[in-house]
């Protein structure tokens, strides 16, 4: 592109005198030399930055903020750079509260063909070692991101979404939650012992409760052959606890109901009795 001085050349060093005396393209280098930007113009067109390509630059102000303005200016008049700023972002209104942006990583890493050397094609396969040789590196990228996170006491609040962190940033939170279902479970074998009065009833009605959960994975895996394991599935730990303590306490209160039969009678009129309250609910 074409481009012609426009500053008064008395303003200006020689070598802006020079290039002043014909169309010429600036470069970086020139730029340096001239001691910042230069407001020039296409040939036959309107006048324009050459650093910032502003049409209303103000780059060459004392006042910083006003550079910053004639960036952010020419940014809110082009829709595909706006959409990284607030919804309230445009040319009048040149600030924002967010701003996002993408961080792109190049490759293949050093010492791989290309960016599919040692990988797995399927989504649900293990990691290659490309990615986790990344992963590595965005392992050590968290701390840093994270002390501008939510319960920052920062000026600036980052909230990021990393493809190759998506697994180890879910299996954290899995990690997580789960320490909070020891919480669950210590909660329930209290309230169980409260209402059964008996440590063994409890502790057993806890155990197949729990033991629903790896016969439940048998067959999801083995006998359906479902191989995905998603993360909503982790949420039904709460779900099984509260129906089986339910159940718990819907045979209790059936065993009650018959204490004057027999033994073998009460096991027998409690467990029909339970066992379609149990499938109802």
């Amino acid at each position: 592109m074409l481009l012609t001085l426009t500053e008064d050349p008395s303003s200006l060093s020689p070598l802006a005198v020079a290039l002043g005396t014909a169309d010429h393209v600036f470069n970086d280098s020139e730029v340096d030399a001239l001691g910042g930007p230069v407001v020039a113009g296409v040939e036959g067109g309107a006048p324009f930055c050459s650093q910032c390509y502003s049409g209303s630059c103000t780059c060459n102000a004392s006042n910083p903020n006003d550079a910053i303005d004639s960036v952010s200016r020419l940014i809110a008049e082009v829709p595909y750079l706006a959409y990284f700023f607030g919804a309230n972002f445009n040319a009048s209104n040149l600030k924002s509260p967010v701003m996002s942006f993408s961080w792109s990583f190049g490759g293949p890493l050093e010492g791989f063909r290309d960016t599919n050397d040692w990988e797995e094609t399927s989504i649900f396969g293990p990691p290659g070692n490309q990615t986790q040789i990344f992963s590595q590196f965005a392992s050590e990228v968290y701390p840093t991101l994270d002390a501008y996170g939510y319960d920052a006491d920062t000026d600036i609040e980052i909230v990021y979404f990393w493809n190759v962190a998506l697994a180890d940033i879910t299996l954290d939170l899995l990690i997580h939650d789960m320490t909070l279902v020891s919480g669950s479970i210590l909660f329930i074998f209290c309230y169980m012992w409260f209402h059964t009065r008996s440590v063994c009833l409890t502790a057993m009605g806890l155990i197949h409760i729990l033991a629903s959960f790896p016969l439940a994975f048998l067959g999801y895996y083995y006998v359906f052959g479902i191989e995905p394991f998603y993360t909503l599935n982790f949420l039904s730990v709460y779900v099984i606890l509260a129906i089986g303590a339910d159940d718990v306490f819907v045979m209790v209160d059936a065993w009650k109901q018959f204490g004057h039969l027999s033994p073998s009678k009460r096991m027998q009129k409690a467990f029909a009795r339970a066992s379609k309250v149990s499938f109802l609910v």
